[in-house]
């Protein structure tokens, strides 16, 4: 759920220093969520980082999407060759401890 926070943060900022870090965290976090294959988290993120780059002391990097970002979110809504949609499902979970 924090695509949502990045997404809404994007479209409502407009100091471009802050713009460069969300669109540096929702890239970030796209890298750990690729894997799941969830079309949503794939679109929005094309949607805020197609033609982006984030500059800062270590160069320039380019934030946009790969195309398999885009094939692999029209891919899930394909039905498979038993008529529906099979995803594998990998899960992370964290430990939280109370202090």
């Amino acid at each position: 759920m924090a695509v949502m926070n990045d997404y809404h943060l994007i479209h409502y900022e407009t100091d471009p220093t802050l713009l460069s870090m969300y669109y540096y965290a929702i890239h970030t976090h796209w890298q750990y969520e690729r894997s799941e294959k969830n079309a949503f988290t794939h679109f929005v993120y094309a949607a805020c980082c197609l033609g982006k780059t984030r500059r800062d002391q270590w160069g320039e990097e380019d934030l946009s999407p790969p195309l398999s970002c885009f094939e692999d979110a029209v891919e899930i809504f394909s039905p498979g060759p038993d008529g529906g949609v099979d995803i594998p499902l990998k899960r992370v979970w964290t430990l939280v401890t109370e202090d």
